[in-house]
């Protein structure tokens, strides 16, 4: 097993004009967010107009996940708007990011845990929340397949996603 370092860096959301220019970096609040939570992954700008990021909220382990909101005109860190501590079933290490059409539903990338393969309901999947509560609806499993022990977790075939988007006819 490997350690955590206790240095581990933390992400950065830096800003720069069409031009290259460093305008800026999103930066969570301190006393809400402790800056080695701050591990961001994905951006998109939401249908209220604020900058929403994913972040690990451990990426040690991968186990857990939050979405922040900032204004975009100030870069000011607004909330969190999604806090999930992780595990088999649960938000983890959240990547991609994308609102329904309609700006009704937030779809985020979640891996499973992988400490626990074999537990029902732990499968890379899409999750899915209200867009204006951050409450959890429900969520669409992808591809798992559960093979009875001995067989070694890193054996079993998975199917996971990189990336969301809606394309035509509102179809993600």
């Amino acid at each position: 097993d490997l350690e955590c370092p206790s240095n581990l860096p933390t992400g950065r959301v830096v800003m720069f004009t069409k031009n290259g220019d460093f305008i800026s970096e999103l930066i969570a609040d301190p006393n809400t967010v402790p800056p080695e939570q701050f591990h961001p992954e994905f951006i998109v700008l939401g249908p209220d107009g604020l900058l929403y990021v994913s972040s690990s909220l451990n990426p040690c382990t991968g186990l857990g996940g939050q979405v922040f909101r900032f204004d975009p005109e100030t870069l000011m860190f607004k909330d969190v708007f999604i806090i999930d501590n992780g595990g088999a079933g649960q938000l983890n290490r959240p990547a991609g990011l994308v609102f329904d059409p309609d700006g009704h539903k937030l779809y985020v990338l979640s891996f499973r845990d992988n400490g626990q393969p074999n537990t029902p309901g732990n499968a890379d999947a899409i999750r899915i929340y209200d867009a204006t509560t951050g409450a959890f609806q429900g969520k669409i499993d992808l591809w798992q397949v559960v093979v009875p022990p001995p067989t070694p977790p890193a054996a079993q075939p998975r199917s996971f996603a990189a990336g969301l988007l809606f394309g035509p006819e509102g179809k993600l």
